[in-house]
């Protein structure tokens, strides 16, 4: 009987704890340090140079073909 009552206490503790411990985690993200623009100019307009996508004077789109109706640099 001694033995019975032992190994339910014991149950109903670990029960208890696995219950307690099994919480949902939550988390706030927390605002980190404002990092410089990686471009000095920021507002630069996307433009292109024969078939190839610049902004600002560097090539951007990995190599893709620029649609013709993207303006060509130095035109306007």
């Amino acid at each position: 009987m001694r033995n019975t009552i032992r190994g339910a206490a014991s149950a109903a503790v670990l029960v208890f704890l696995f219950a307690a411990g099994s919480g949902a985690a939550s988390a706030i993200p927390e605002p980190g340090p404002s990092r410089p623009s990686v471009h000095p100019h920021e507002n630069c307009s996307l433009e292109r140079v024969g078939a190839q996508l610049v902004r600002c004077d560097d090539l951007t789109g990995a190599g893709a073909h620029a649609p013709w109706n993207v303006p060509v640099q130095g035109s306007r």
